[in-house]
């Protein structure tokens, strides 16, 4: 299970804009008695078991009959827009919500979704009913942007060559990325059976070697194979790891690349 509100508390900082809505978040199981101050009193949990679940409650969250009014929903709210943001989703038809979601959350759950709907000619003479809305919540669409480092169109099709599921790079999961990573470098590594050492320095300035490059493949192993320990060790890295992971390996692939091709 992620626990989103847990997640959101280890990762934002100061100068996020998520900071806005700390105190809520922070606060939410607190309430106020006259006696004896704020006190945790409440048992609120924000928990989700995958993405996908993630993407589910946040269209809960947008329905008409379930208006993100009372403390928990609105912490709901911004700690599901927040992890969502964070793995780099977007809805198509509304691309800045969750990235900079705005103060009260009815002001996108009605408001916008409302304007959009009246701008779309939804409307019955400014009205716009409960079923619009709710058609149009289960009509967004999320997609996930690709990686924060970009991969060529060269390696992109490298890694098609080399993929079972033929698929492009930016469609993939971070573990079938990380995946597809450590069978590019070994591609891109060995010749006529044996592995080569170039010299890295000459695309890395120094700051990768081949002691880099050997860690680093030992590192996402275990993305390539389903044993018991290889899935463990998967589980111990957070979202976070394999995010910075995916994009320093995309970094690696193009610095040989450049050296061997």
């Amino acid at each position: 299970m992620i626990d989103l509100r847990e997640y959101y508390l280890d990762n934002i900082s100061e100068n996020d804009y998520y900071y806005h809505f700390f105190s809520l978040i922070e606060g939410v199981n607190r309430t106020y008695n006259v006696f004896y101050g704020k006190d945790e009193t409440q048992g609120f949990e924000f928990l989700v078991h995958d993405e996908i679940e993630a993407i589910e409650k946040f269209r809960q969250l947008c329905q008409p009959e379930n208006e993100p009014n009372r403390k928990e929903d609105r912490c709901w709210f911004y700690v599901v827009a927040y992890y969502l943001n964070a793995h780099g989703y977007i809805i198509d038809q509304f691309p800045d919500v969750l990235r900079r979601p705005p103060k009260e959350p009815s002001s996108f759950t009605y408001g916008t979704i409302r304007d959009r709907a009246i701008s779309l000619g939804l409307d019955d003479d400014g009205t716009v009913r409960w079923a619009t809305r709710r058609a149009m919540v289960a009509d967004m669409t999320f997609v996930r942007k690709a990686s924060s480092v970009a991969i060529g169109d060269n390696l992109n099709k490298r890694i098609q060559l080399i993929s079972a599921g033929n698929s492009r790079f930016e469609e993939m999961e971070d573990n079938e990325k990380l995946r597809e990573i450590a069978n590019l470098i070994e591609n891109l590594l060995k010749e006529n059976g044996k592995f080569i050492q170039p010299d890295y320095s000459k695309a890395t300035l120094g700051l990768v070697d081949d002691n880099t490059v050997k860690s680093f493949r030992y590192k996402i192993q275990c993305f390539r194979h389903s044993s018991k320990e290889s899935l463990e060790e998967r589980a111990r890295l957070t979202d976070g790891q394999k995010r910075f992971l995916v994009d320093f390996g995309v970094t690696i692939c193009k610095a040989i690349y450049s050296l061997v091709e």
